[in-house]
């Protein structure tokens, strides 16, 4: 579990330093940080969001060399993990996904809380669907074997609800881009799915890459995944040719 960890902490600080030199290099707008699904704190504009066992603590930026904590928001026991999208957090935890919204940035206010099996759960979401993977591994205090892709309907996300699931390994961390959902599935590799028409056609598996990770970072065509040992990069700007940009291994 430690290494797993420090694992973390290594990718978190090489995905921070790549999309800063993306950002130098390519010009590419942006004003918030990139970060994997599993990541517990993410920046939005001047406000930072950080998240405890149970807590989002918030920090205004507007003086980077001094954030100064403005605010803290009571979640409930277990929470994970953290991703910002269309002025709302999205929450993952052990029992669910809670849903804040944003329009008081130095306030976050509950919209819903979507429940689920005990287990492990990070989350990404786009317009109308929001992403969720669910594991039973020990440490995630799973009590009941279920591991799972759960596609939910956040089109109210005061209301959201189940509308598909997709049984899996070991599932872990996941990225979307546009029409395409990368899911990392332990030892089964990472799962690449056509999400277009996820109403009447769910989550469609059309692609596997064989490496062991446990969440992946994609920006413009290039994924970055992280394993215990190896961190990868991928490029895919072709769906159905998938290519090994690089591999770079790691001992702590």
């Amino acid at each position: 579990m430690k290494k797993i960890l420090y694992s973390v902490f290594f990718f978190s600080l090489l995905a921070v330093l790549f999309v800063q030199c993306a950002k130098d290099d390519l010009s590419i707008p942006s004003d918030t940080g990139t970060g994997g699904s599993l990541a517990a704190m993410t920046i939005i504009n001047d406000h930072l969001y950080i998240i405890d066992n149970e807590n989002i603590k918030i920090f205004r930026l507007t003086n980077p060399a001094q954030p100064a904590q403005i605010g803290e928001v009571n979640v409930g026991f277990g929470i994970e993990t953290i991703f910002p999208y269309g002025g709302m957090l999205f929450i993952g935890s052990q029992t669910g996904m809670y849903i804040y919204d944003l329009q008081n940035p130095a306030s976050p206010t509950l919209l819903a809380e979507h429940t689920h099996f005990y287990g492990c759960d990070p989350v990404v979401a786009n317009d109308s669907i929001a992403f969720v993977t669910v594991r039973s591994a020990e440490w995630c205090r799973g009590t009941i074997p279920i591991n799972q892709l759960e596609l939910v309907d956040v089109t109210d996300p005061a209301q959201p609800y189940s509308i598909d699931f997709v049984d899996m390994n070991n599932p872990a961390g996941l990225g979307l881009d546009g029409d395409y959902l990368f899911v990392t599935d332990g030892a089964a590799g990472i799962k690449v799915f056509d999400v277009s028409d996820p109403y009447n056609e769910g989550a469609v598996l059309i692609n596997s890459i064989p490496v062991n990770v446990f969440d992946v970072i994609l920006l413009d065509g290039l994924m970055i995944a992280v394993g215990e040992e190896n961190l990868y990069q991928f490029d895919y700007t072709d769906i159905n040719n998938i290519m090994d940009v690089s591999t770079l291994s790691y001992q702590f």
